[in-house]
């Protein structure tokens, strides 16, 4: 009785997967494709964490349930498989072991995403560990992030900076990655049980609109298409994003728009 409740209560809150208001905000913004923010330290990050949630606990405070915390704890666990096991990994060299672990996990996610499929949140949190199929292709995703690194410093950049950037993320994302079939195994359907009913992991499951962040810089993209007399039609899907970005809850922008407004972004960054 008294000592299988008491394993079984330290089995379910292991002291290793307690997380503080900057750990939440850090492996949320990981799941939800921000490694840039992450990126720029522990305080930064939970700012920026906790205007997002404010905003959008008072639009939809159901949406930050037992699923979110489990989601939440799920990708923590992945984070810190994916961190020891690059440790062990011939290619790395020591620098930049939690930049290069938080920018593999959301690559990860973002590569489930493409490919229709979301973290198996359910099993990750059942078991407490990941399943070693996405825990793989995590640390092929690190190794991939190092080597871009390794160019941009080559070059003579700053890798820490580097990593804090939007645009770090948008280029790193965009990179092609082999989706082995054992991973999709372990990875629930987006939508289907397993997934978690929640929030969507990623919003309206499609990565595209959480690239549309900075307003700055889209109001920027704006001023060069007018200087250059671009396609109306193309200044008119910006000025969509500009109108979203004003105000998420109340403008809303489809994935498919999404996806055409980075591609007209990117002519001119």
């Amino acid at each position: 009785g008294g000592d299988q409740e008491r394993a079984a209560f330290k089995k379910t809150y292991d002291r290793r997967r307690k997380m503080d208001k900057i750990d939440l905000a850090r492996y949320r913004y990981m799941l939800e494709l921000h490694p840039d923010a992450v990126s720029r330290g522990g305080q930064t990050c939970y700012s920026l964490f906790s205007r997002d949630v404010s905003a959008g606990f008072s639009e939809n405070p159901s949406a930050y349930g037992d699923d979110y915390f489990k989601e939440t704890a799920a990708t923590a666990i992945l984070y810190e498989a994916v961190y020891d096991a690059i440790g062990r990994e011939d290619w790395f060299d020591g620098y930049l072991r939690p930049q290069i672990s938080c920018y593999a996990v959301s690559k990860t996610v973002s590569d489930l995403a493409r490919a229709g499929h979301v973290l198996g949140f359910e099993d990750i949190w059942r078991n407490q560990s990941a399943p070693a199929p996405v825990v793989s292709h995590a640390v092929d995703a690190a190794k991939a992030f190092s080597e871009y690194l390794k160019g941009i410093s080559d070059a003579g950049g700053n890798v820490v900076t580097e990593c804090r950037k939007r645009s770090c993320w948008e280029s790193f994302s965009q990179m092609p990655a082999d989706i082995e079939k054992d991973m999709l195994q372990c990875c629930p359907a987006a939508g289907t049980t397993g997934a978690t009913g929640g929030r969507k992991t990623v919003k309206e499951a499609d990565e595209a609109v959480y690239a549309l962040r900075s307003f700055d810089d889209w109001r920027k993209v704006r001023l060069l298409m007018l200087r250059e007399s671009a396609d109306p039609k193309d200044i008119g899907v910006i000025e969509d994003v500009l109108e979203y970005l004003k105000d998420p809850s109340v403008a809303k922008i489809s994935p498919s728009r999404a996806k055409q407004a980075l591609e007209i972004r990117r002519r001119y960054f």
